[in-house]
């Protein structure tokens, strides 16, 4: 018995033993820490002083319900502290039955598990969240995307992919510092959100590129929306001290006119915005069939740079400092900049490699 009284106080998790109907008889030290109740505050009373306001009256029926089935219950609970400051507990509730069969006493045994839920949760959101801006993440946009488009196809309806690069943000980061460039990032994501429908998803696919997919939007209500997303992030940004301002290239796609699945839309709407910076940034673009064979050039000019550079074989790509000459493939006119930059139509390619002259 001294030693069931010695576990019983030394016990880690709540205890509490009530008689049959369900008046407190005793509590241990860890249950007075976790709710903030003494035994004299608790004893001869019902547990539902602990009750909290998030559990509904159905819930305790069918926990009681299954205790007097079964004589045993376990799960989550919210309860609350003496203080009213609800928490979430495992509790396991279990009836102590005399020789005849006949139960005497009800047992519960909780411990406080609203910090590992809080962590689990936590876990949760930065695997379909954008930590910084608190936006949907690439995974979770494409869920939406590939739920929207069944939605679209089912309806007939249009829906848009809106591809987003913040112009000069590199110049600021560089300039201000990180802490400010983060600023940054979070006021663009909350005017990005100001500029949607709530039914419109906002994402961050990451460094300065953001991504919103408009549904049951035809061309003109994604024009509408362009305009405003170029108004709203070339506004002034304060910080502090510091005032300064950017502005973004935009590409859109729509769906069906320019493709039919997630992949393709996403590709479009990248080439799209990839014209609107050749164009000067600042403005925005909708995708056409002439980007496609554009963006697949690009892709070769890249891959076949990339290529060439990380195998010395610079004589491929350009013969001497004093000139340029075409590559064996297919590729626009190329003019030297450095070791590990050349530059093809209004386009910059930069390479990270070892130095090396030409």
């Amino acid at each position: 018995m001294r030693l069931a009284a010695l576990v019983f106080d030394r016990a880690a998790e709540g205890v509490m033993v009530t008689d049959t109907e369900q008046q407190i008889l005793t509590v241990n030290d860890a249950f007075s820490t976790l709710t903030g109740c003494t035994r004299q505050d608790v004893v001869g009373k019902k547990p539902s002083l602990l009750r909290s306001e998030k559990m509904p009256p159905a819930f305790y029926a069918e926990m009681w319900d299954k205790v007097n089935r079964v004589g045993v219950w376990q799960g989550e609970i919210w309860n609350r502290r003496k203080n009213g400051e609800p928490y979430l507990e495992w509790l396991s509730i279990n009836t102590v039955k005399d020789k005849s069969g006949k139960v005497v006493n009800y047992v519960g045994m909780f411990s406080d598990i609203t910090k590992v839920r809080e962590s689990q949760q936590r876990i949760e959101y930065l695997a379909t969240h954008d930590e910084l801006t608190g936006l949907p993440n690439r995974a979770l946009f494409n869920d939406r995307l590939h739920l929207a488009l069944a939605r679209a196809d089912r309806s007939r309806e249009s829906i848009g992919v809106v591809f987003i690069d913040l112009d000069n943000f590199k110049m600021v980061n560089d300039t201000l510092g990180h802490e400010t460039g983060d600023k940054l990032l979070r006021q663009a994501a909350v005017r990005l959100l100001d500029c949607v429908r709530g039914e419109d998803t906002v994402a961050r696919l990451g460094g300065d590129e953001f991504v919103v997919l408009l549904v049951a939007a035809d061309r003109e209500q994604a024009t509408v929306t362009a305009e405003r997303l170029l108004i709203a992030l070339s506004a002034s940004y304060q910080f502090d001290e510091h005032e300064c301002f950017i502005s973004a290239s935009i590409g859109l796609s729509m769906f069906p006119e320019d493709a039919a699945d997630a992949n393709s839309l996403m590709r479009n709407a990248d080439a799209a915005m990839y014209r609107a910076k050749d164009h000067g940034k600042n403005g925005f673009r909708f995708f056409s069939a002439d980007l496609a064979s554009q963006a697949g050039k690009r892709l070769a000019l890249e891959t076949g740079l990339r290529r060439a550079i990380d195998t010395g074989s610079y004589s491929s790509i350009i013969s001497r400092r004093s000139g340029w000459k075409a590559i064996p493939w297919s590729v626009p006119r190329l003019w030297y900049v450095g070791p590990t930059t050349v530059r093809s139509s209004n386009r910059w390619y930069s390479f990270r490699s070892p130095s090396k002259a030409i």
